[in-house]
């Protein structure tokens, strides 16, 4: 006979209940139904702890949630309202206010932005692959019902992140109500009116045929009349056609054919007589690379074209570079490896002579230039290497960037009300007094979570880039408040790195170890935290990362006003980001830098800011594989 003392549960603890969370299985594809039944079974334990201490769920609902979040992003095929609404009633019955959705919604739109601005192209026996597309600082410009300009748009847009960022007020909200608000002057408003894009039946009248007649290249319209003389803007489009225009600037661009969506390549054509003199590769909204105007070249000899007679001009502004003409497309190949300065092929105790300054990472970016990428150019301009194919080059680092990605695996971001955090400061002498306080906790506590995921936290040699100095928050302050048309007052208290850390490790896989810390780290102190990936995002430069943003309550004493700072934790790779001053990070952002510094080419210091990424990513890929190797056993 069993009695009823017998049968009845003693009641789980949060200790238990904790226990039960950090024992869950990671979170992948393959096995979501696994995760379901345990997420099930611990909000039902939970339902039945009787302790009623608020600080012990909190803790335990932040982890599950956080669970819960990674699942969303990975499952597709399973229902999870009933999940989320027993977790949205645990949180209102413990008075938790859930975060709000609107920025994780915004970083979503981006990708789909990217699928928009996309198209297929077919490139030859190679097979598919993705065309050039729009540049990233022309995408409003694409999503704007009336396709103004970038600097009406990017000036609302940086205003909008500080006042107007909220789900009742989304972008296009804000910029309708700004638009007679004095935010912008009639000369911006008459210049920026909006850019023309062609439907199809419309680009149709700007489809041209280019033709040999003789020994001369002739271009003609679309109803096979001579064109008269002068510059015209020109886009290879996907179906590999020329069309081509008379810019008219803010009102028809390189963007008006396709409609704002990707095309081969793009750029200008001097026309002489009806005659093709001057091919240039020249165009803002698709910034087309070095190689991208001799695929441009390789169409046209494919179509008959002899492409000796166009004489071919590479670059922007005053940096144009006129290339000698070859006569056929592989002399133009040929070209590009032995008519430019090109490194020798080198070996690991070869002595670049020429070139002294290099140091170790320029060293190994030659290397891999020369052995993947044609050779590669030392500007001295740039102080960097750049690889003779920097498509093919960017197209390694986007490879070597996702499969990192992949590896690291999802980040949360378990606050979204980022955009609301402000420093509590009201003057910058009062913020450096408050990093200082924070100082020793943030130190400590950045040493305690490296050391649990066997890595290194680091704040730069003698730990001169833990603190910013009071000069160099005053400048910083002043170039914000600049740069966004905000008071001094404003752009201080959105100040992120007055105080400022970095964690690196030796392996992707021991990312996630540190992310949980950072989070288990601000919900002790009973702060924020929210994380910007960049390892899932692509830029212009080459810089990859995971940057965690911390909002920290400041030690004050009894009865002050509470009070709060933004501080700044990067996450790296060793390969990457090691703490000395000639890693490659450090170089690469000398290298960017230089793009706000002086007239240099964008893209040249794209390709070689990418190819020192791309070197350093491949070292820690190669290490990882390794050490996958060694546990097994192999």
């Amino acid at each position: 006979m069993v009695t009823q003392s017998q049968n009845t549960a003693i009641p789980p603890s949060w200790n238990e209940i904790n226990t039960l969370i950090n024992k869950m299985s990671p979170v992948k594809e393959n096995n979501t139904d696994t995760i379901i039944k345990e997420l099930n079974n611990i909000l039902q334990r939970m339902t039945l702890v009787v302790d009623s201490d608020e600080k012990q769920f909190a803790k335990c609902y932040r982890k599950l949630n956080f669970k819960l979040n990674l699942l969303k992003q990975v499952d597709t095929t399973h229902d999870l309202k009933n999940l989320d609404q027993r977790m949205l009633k645990l949180a209102k019955e413990h008075h938790i206010v859930r975060d709000t959705p609107a920025i994780g919604k915004f970083r979503r739109a981006v990708g789909y932005v990217r699928d928009m601005v996309s198209n297929t192209v077919e490139e030859g026996a190679s097979g598919t692959r993705k065309s050039k597309i729009l540049s990233e600082e022309y995408w409003k410009e694409f999503l704007d019902k009336w396709h103004r300009h970038p600097k009406i748009l990017d000036k609302a847009f940086n205003n909008w992140k500080v006042y107007g960022f909220n789900e009742k007020m989304d972008f296009w909200e804000y910029l309708k109500l700004q638009e007679n608000s004095g935010l912008f002057s009639q000369n911006e408003l008459e210049e920026a009116s909006g850019v023309v894009y062609l439907n199809s039946e419309e680009r149709a009248k700007f489809r041209s045929s280019i033709q040999m007649d003789g020994d001369k290249v002739i271009c003609k319209g679309a109803n096979g009349s001579t064109l008269p003389d002068g510059f015209y803007i020109t886009v290879l489009g996907p179906d590999h056609q020329y069309y081509l225009a008379g810019k008219q600037e803010g009102k028809f661009q390189h963007a008006s054919f396709f409609a704002g969506k990707s095309v081969i390549t793009a750029g200008k054509f001097l026309i002489e007589k009806g005659v093709l003199k001057h091919f240039i590769s020249e165009s803002g909204h698709y910034k087309p690379e070095k190689l991208e105007i001799f695929k441009a070249l390789k169409d046209l000899e494919s179509k008959g074209i002899d492409i000796s007679k166009i004489q071919v001009v590479y670059g922007a502004g005053d940096d144009k570079t006129i290339i000698e003409n070859p006569k056929t497309w592989s002399e133009y190949q040929s070209f590009l490896k032995e008519g430019m300065p090109i490194f020798p092929k080198l070996t690991p105790e070869a002595d670049l002579e020429d070139h002294p300054q290099m140091f170790e990472v320029d060293r190994k970016a030659a290397r891999l230039a020369n052995d993947r990428f044609g050779g590669g150019v030392y500007n001295r301009k740039i102080e960097a290497v750049i690889p003779c194919d920097g498509m093919a080059a960017h197209v390694e680092w986007v490879q070597a960037k996702n499969r990192i990605a992949r590896e690291i695996g999802i980040i949360p971001s378990p606050s979204l009300d980022n955009y609301l955090w402000q420093n509590s400061a009201t003057s910058v002498r009062e913020l450096l007094h408050d990093a200082q306080a924070l100082s020793k906790d943030f130190h400590d506590k950045c040493e305690d979570i490296a050391a649990s995921a066997h890595s290194v936290a680091n704040f730069g040699p003698k730990d001169a880039c833990f603190l910013k100095s009071e000069a160099s928050l005053e400048r910083k302050v002043n170039q914000d408040s600049k740069f966004l048309g905000i008071s001094k007052q404003q752009a201080l208290s959105k100040i992120g790195d007055a105080l400022r850390g970095t964690i690196y490790t030796d392996n992707p896989k021991k990312v996630q170890k540190i992310v949980e810390g950072v989070i288990e780290y601000a919900n002790e102190k009973q702060g924020k935290v929210v994380f910007k990936n960049i390892w899932a995002e692509e830029r212009e430069s080459g810089y990859v990362g995971l940057h965690a943003k911390i909002y920290l309550p400041v030690p004050s004493s009894e009865g002050e006003k509470a009070k709060y700072l933004i501080v700044e934790l990067q996450i790296h790779l060793e390969s990457i980001m090691n703490g000395s001053e000639l890693c490659p990070k450090e170089r690469e952002h000398l290298i960017y830098e230089k793009v706000r510094t002086g007239s240099f080419n964008p893209l040249d210091v794209s390709s070689a800011s990418k190819l020192i990424m791309l070197a350093a990513m491949r070292n820690a890929i190669d290490f990882m594989e390794e050490q996958d190797k060694v546990a097994k056993g192999v």
